[in-house]
């Protein structure tokens, strides 16, 4: 802008130029400021696009943990019993074993919960529940009106409206509190929505909100706090509606107050329906249907 001042201002001493043009020139200068602006907001976001499409590459160039079945099954619900027998069960392809001859009886309408201390195994065996990881010994079977389907042989898209839920980790998406709540069940509206958070304890917190549903979550949820967080995954696996509802370590990171409330309202709101979940905290087995306990010994 130095420059071009005043190289205008000698061309409109020397008669060259005309005084108008000066605005002119400073218009332009302006102008290209502006359309040159946006370039480092774009090169730091294809640098974040370039690490993010490597780590795509990674993850499509892994081995697949639990391929589609050669011969898939059909398994109609939308009532099902989920069973493991003597299932020996890893984190991992490579990882050792950490649960080994391990049982569980997930009937229809019951609530199971999985218990013990970090690194027993309670999340591999939820993974392994939602076909995310394989079985290396026993059997992991999905009962429907008394037909017996080992949970491999089910194709993967046909698994969520079976088997889905709130895994430790899962990801609250930078776009509307609307929107991560919908990206399980597109065709939701918003008195689906508001059925689904007072289930969820999260209603009040909604009306609260000047833009309601259209308020961003944020990055990962920074927006939020981490009961609403934890709110918000739950409102989220309760919207789905599958037949047996997966939760991991649901109230994991709160504080004692807020962890005993979320737990409190996770238990009234999913009475009657079949639900598997893990905690590390006590819960009294009147609660609960049945309580498993595992002591990461085996």
């Amino acid at each position: 802008m130095a420059t071009v001042l005043a190289l205008a201002t000698n061309a409109v001493a020397g008669g060259a130029l005309d005084p108008l043009g000066v605005g002119v020139l400073v218009a332009c200068v302006l102008a290209g400021f502006d359309a040159a602006a946006g370039l480092p907001v774009a090169f730091a976001a294809w640098s974040r696009n370039r690490a993010g499409l490597h780590r795509i590459a990674d993850l499509l160039a892994s081995p697949v943990p639990m391929p589609e079945p050669v011969t898939p099954a059909l398994v109609r619900g939308p009532v099902v019993d989920l069973r493991a027998v003597c299932v020996a069960l890893a984190p991992a392809l490579e990882a050792p074993t950490v649960l080994s001859e391990v049982n569980v009886n997930v009937r229809a309408g019951t609530r199971v919960a999985v218990m013990g201390p970090s690194g027993c195994g309670k999340s591999t065996l939820l993974a392994t529940a939602l076909r995310l990881l394989p079985v290396r010994a026993g059997r992991l079977d999905v009962i429907d009106d008394g037909t017996v389907t080992p949970l491999a042989r089910i194709p993967s898209e046909d698994v969520p409206p079976l088997i889905s839920g709130s895994l430790q980790g899962d990801h609250i998406f930078n776009t509307s509190l609307r929107d991560n709540l919908r990206v399980v069940r597109p065709d939701a509206g918003d008195a689906d929505l508001d059925h689904i958070a007072e289930r969820a304890g999260l209603r009040q917190f909604i009306r609260s909100l000047p833009e309601g549903w259209a308020t961003r979550a944020g990055p990962d949820g920074d927006n939020l706090s981490g009961g609403q967080r934890q709110r918000l995954l739950l409102a989220r696996a309760l919207l789905a509606a599958p037949a047996v509802l997966i939760l991991d370590e649901p109230t994991a990171h709160l504080d004692s107050t807020t962890e005993h409330a979320v737990l409190t309202d996770l238990l009234d709101t999913t009475r009657g329906q079949t639900v598997l979940l893990s905690t590390h905290r006590r819960i009294p087995d009147d609660q609960v249907d049945q309580v498993i306990y595992l002591d990461g010994s085996r």
